[in-house]
């Protein structure tokens, strides 16, 4: 839950809703015009492997894709080489 607590924090189009009973519970909320809310939920199995989440975030322009992956970044993302070099996606 430690990458969804990263990108709930994120300012920017999606705001962070954690469940005030449990902490286990996070939502990821659009702020803006856009319907779709992204959530989370602890389940009881035991982890068998590493967690793994991809999320495809969208942006408006080069500038604003650069202030959203530095301001990622800083609370804890990292970069990835998904093998796509410029122009291939």
């Amino acid at each position: 839950m430690r990458t969804i607590r990263t990108y709930s924090r994120a300012s920017g189009p999606l705001r962070g809703e954690i469940d005030d009973e449990t902490h286990d519970e996070i939502g990821l909320v659009p702020t803006d015009e856009t319907r779709f809310r992204i959530l989370f939920l602890p389940v009881p199995e035991k982890k068998a492997g590493p967690n793994r989440l991809h999320l495809d975030l969208t942006t408006t322009s080069i500038d604003d894709q650069e202030e959203t992956v530095a301001r990622l970044v800083e609370l804890g993302a990292r970069h990835i080489d998904v093998g796509q070099g410029p122009g291939e996606g």
